[in-house]
């Protein structure tokens, strides 16, 4: 399992990506997979492809190229903007927050949190062999129906700007979008909940709870949906200025994506809204990937570790780093986003783990994954995290793990097998929401 740099991606960008280069990113980059990318993956269902293929056959290799080995799918954003307006805690500096857990204690007293398969990674585990469920047909044929007729709502500019100047750019939208969210009164905090959709069930003790703490500012009171908000007023100001189309309704959703930049340290994407957009929202710690850039590194590491010894090779892709020296992106955004990364050279040589110990390490995760459920504890304050995930053992021309012999490369039965494991890893305790 990876251990790189925490990275949200679009459609798109993985979309440019061969199979072999997915498997790299999969390995070299720890991947949080968006509510937002399942939905448009599944919606190609219904999309109309080239002669001589089948959108099954479309989704389906979009599937294959999503490393479920490493990726996470972070919780939706309504979810999260809900639970954080009732005084829940939702960080923003690069963790993903993602849904279950269960929380247990082992007979030595160690507490730990131990994450199953999630459902999406069941799902496209079941998409690469394109079998669908009739429910997830009905979610794409309603999702492309609702894109088209989605009319994005314009502002009155010519009421909002006639005392004031009209911002000129993107960064002046931004920022009045982001002065919008600092407003400390009712009417502006109203306005905010109905913008962010919040549910009318949960609105009065949201209110209760926001005039206890003294009215403040919506980015005071919840950082997070003052995050989603500067973003929604951010587009629909943009468009209603003219600085981006309003003609197009999927940019609606492209602007979506910008929802999670708090949950990751690098986006990358091949959309040209995102490379106009997204670098106004990120942290000065977080880096913008543009798709082509990442496709090209992918491409020089391909043929990098093509180029190994037969030994190395027989490894495995899940036991690589990128090389530490070398102009690589993905060499320099470890050295950037990992500072406690340090070389290893010789590492990928280096002899398999000593079966015994091997052997002491699965009877550990075993343990814990079978421990008894307790109250829920903080992620910060777990003993352990074990995430268990099936993958395959082959993705492309290379192997992810090395519980395959040289011998049965191409069979059907080793590219078709599954190997699940836990993985426990320091790191983890950084990564997984509470």
């Amino acid at each position: 399992m990876s251990s790189g740099p925490i990275t949200i991606y679009d459609k798109s960008a993985l979309q440019a990506l061969s199979v072999d280069q997915a498997a790299l990113f999969g390995q070299f980059y720890r991947i949080v997979i968006t509510p937002l990318f399942f939905v448009e993956t599944l919606a190609d269902l219904e999309k109309e492809v080239d002669e001589g293929k089948t959108p099954e056959a479309v989704v389906g290799l979009i599937a294959a190229k999503t490393a479920n080995q490493t990726a996470d799918a972070n919780a939706h954003h309504s979810r999260l903007i809900v639970a954080e307006l009732l005084g829940h805690r939702i960080t923003m500096d690069g963790r993903p927050h993602v849904v279950g857990g269960r929380h247990v204690m082992t007979k030595e007293g160690r507490r730990g949190i131990v994450y199953d398969d999630a459902p999406e990674a069941k799902a496209l585990d079941r998409w690469q062999k394109q079998r669908f469920l009739e429910i997830e047909r009905e979610i794409a044929k309603h999702w492309r129906e609702s894109l088209q007729e989605l009319k994005i709502r314009k502002l009155d500019v010519n009421a909002m700007f006639a005392e004031v100047p009209r911002p000129r750019s993107l960064e002046d939208v931004r920022d009045y979008a982001a002065g919008f969210a600092r407003q400390a009164d009712g009417p502006s905090f109203l306005a905010a909940l109905n913008t962010l959709q919040v549910p009318a069930g949960p609105r009065g003790t949201i209110f209760q709870r926001w005039l206890e703490h003294g009215s403040p500012s919506l980015g005071a009171f919840a950082p997070y949906a003052a995050h989603v908000l500067t973003v929604q007023v951010f587009f629909e100001l943009a468009v209603s200025l003219g600085l981006i189309s309003g003609d197009r309704p999927s940019n609606a959703a492209d602007m979506a994506y910008l929802f999670y930049l708090p949950f990751c340290m690098i986006f990358t994407s091949a959309d040209k809204l995102h490379m106009k957009t997204a670098p106004l929202f990120l942290r000065r710690d977080q880096v913008f990937l543009s798709g082509a850039d990442l496709k090209a590194d992918l491409k020089r590491l391909d043929e990098y570790f093509s180029a190994q010894p037969k030994e190395v090779l027989d490894r495995g892709v899940m036991f690589f780093e990128p090389p530490y020296n070398g102009d690589f992106i993905t060499s320099k955004l470890w050295k950037q986003c990992l500072p406690g990364w340090r070389s290893r050279e010789g590492q990928a040589k280096k002899k398999p783990m000593d079966p015994e110990r091997e052997k002491k390490l699965l009877e550990q995760f075993k343990a814990e994954t079978e421990s008894p459920e307790v109250a829920p504890i903080d992620s910060d304050s777990a003993d352990f995290v074990v995430i268990q995930r099936a993958y395959p053992v082959r993705m492309g021309n290379g192997k992810l793990s090395p519980r395959i012999s040289p011998s049965a490369r191409g069979s059907t039965s080793a590219r078709s097998a599954r190997t699940k494991q836990g993985h426990k890893l320091r790191t983890e305790k950084k990564m997984a929401a509470r």
